[in-house]
């Protein structure tokens, strides 16, 4: 076998049973190193923090935002956590797409009081809540409401409102950093460090519940995705500090899905770690692959 068709066959082997491909065409010297182009996100997007208790409602929330704010969106799964993702994201509109008005509102109301600007808050209900909604709204416990459950009426309303908010949103610099411990010198102190958001592309629920366990005690927050044809808009609307990407997953690649990621900009720093079918002995070592997730996470 010649030597470029053995250097070919061994990158394919080290990442597990992938189908041989076709030999793509060499590309032009601009072309060569697509993370050269950029490695972040456009340079200043609008921070948006979702607070969701739901995978799906997650999904459907980024897809009404669509695109146009995909780079400044992340997710926020425990309403507890809302007050320190809103800080190390720096959080210029917080949507709350919450179980209930209820839930929305105390959350809310723990944003209340923070040194600092405040982000705007926009508060999902359905079409029987639009009464308390308003309430909220006039109370000035949120400065927005959106009909948006179990579907919206107005497509495009969330996404309106959202553009509303970055015409009159404090900017990204403006917005509360994480606050000094009581005592600690304010200047030259160094800057908390933000827990990291790991997104686990993995359609194995029991796997799921595996790795939650195995890094229940390092500074990460865990998101899951199980769809395969979905994960590549999750990577967008998460904006991950790391993926952990299944090979084989149900409506996708796990390998072309990195492939993917690879080669468009905006992601392409995001490092991504692969779960190998063929390698379960990995996940019975916990304090090494805790150690593995936590090493490769930058923020951590």
């Amino acid at each position: 076998m010649p030597a470029s068709d053995e250097a070919s066959a061994g990158r394919v082997a080290c990442v597990g049973h992938v189908r041989r491909r076709r030999r793509r065409p060499k590309r032009r010297p601009s072309e060569q190193n697509p993370v050269a182009v950029s490695t972040a996100w456009p340079a200043d997007p609008f921070r948006i923090l979702l607070v969701v208790d739901d995978d799906g409602v997650a999904r459907g929330v980024a897809a009404s935002l669509g695109a146009e704010f995909a780079g400044g969106l992340r997710t926020c799964m425990k309403p507890d956590q809302v007050k320190a993702q809103a800080r190390s994201h720096r959080a210029q509109a917080i949507v709350l797409a919450l179980e209930s008005l209820d839930v929305s509102e105390r959350v809310a109301q723990t944003l209340k009081g923070d040194a600092g600007a405040r982000p705007v808050l926009i508060a999902l209900c359905d079409s029987a809540g639009t009464a308390t909604a308003a309430r909220l709204s006039k109370d000035g416990v949120v400065d927005d409401y959106v009909q948006h459950f179990p579907a919206p009426t107005d497509p495009d309303r969330l996404a309106t409102s959202v553009r509303l908010a970055t015409r009159i949103a404090p900017p990204s610099t403006a917005m509360a950093p994480p606050p000094v411990a009581s005592g600690a010198p304010s200047v030259g102190a160094a800057p908390a460090k933000r827990r990291s958001v790991v997104l686990v592309v993995e359609d194995d629920e029991v796997l799921h519940t595996l790795v939650a366990a195995m890094l229940e005690s390092e500074p990460v927050d865990l998101v899951f995705e199980t769809d395969g044809a979905a994960a590549f808009d999750r990577v967008h609307a998460v904006g991950p500090d790391l993926v952990l990407m299944d090979v084989m997953l149900p409506g996708g690649d796990g390998v072309a899905l990195t492939e993917r990621i690879k080669s468009t900009p905006d992601l392409a720093a995001i490092p991504v770690v692969m779960l190998h079918p063929s390698r379960p002995m990995v996940f019975s070592a916990t304090p090494f692959f805790a150690a593995s997730v936590v090493s490769a996470s930058p923020s951590v």
